[in-house]
């Protein structure tokens, strides 16, 4: 396991654009043109990451329990959660996959090309097949401050 002083990831990310290329080059961005999202690396190989749509609605029932079912579809359909542990091998990142929103993730491990670009951020991306269509999920990321994250 690495320490924070050789793991370069260590420490908070906020989330800077979320895209899905297709094989044709087409992209989309499925959780807004403006998604949120945090990305935390701990020294201890935990990683925990969260992207959604940013302003989404609350449940007119005001708990979860008691959400109807189109509010809860519009609420799963808005956010990419989870959170394991994680390795580096090489400007690879593998999140080992313990706990996720999505059940099918769940122990897991996804693979994330990663790049650094010359402003410091950090591109993760990763191919994804879905339904036997190709497509790469791109997520770009800020290094930032516990103080600087914002609700979305």
């Amino acid at each position: 396991m690495e320490t924070t002083t050789d793991n370069p990831m260590a420490g908070l990310w906020a989330l800077v654009s979320y895209v899905v290329r297709m094989a044709d080059g087409s992209e989309s961005t499925p959780l807004g043109p403006d998604a949120i999202g945090y990305l935390h690396y701990g020294g201890d190989g935990v990683v925990a990451g969260i992207m959604m749509a940013r302003g989404r609605p609350h449940f007119s029932t005001g708990n979860r329990l008691g959400a109807s079912a189109e509010e809860k579809v519009r609420a799963w359909d808005s956010v990419v959660t989870y959170m394991g542990t994680y390795e580096f091998r090489g400007d690879t990142v593998v999140h080992r996959i313990r706990a996720s929103v999505f059940p099918d993730w769940t122990g897991v491990d996804q693979l994330r090309h990663r790049q650094v670009l010359p402003n410091g951020q950090v591109v993760l991306s990763n191919t994804l097949v879905e339904r036997g269509v190709q497509r790469e999920a791109i997520a770009t990321w800020r290094r930032i401050r516990p103080d600087e994250m914002v609700a979305g």
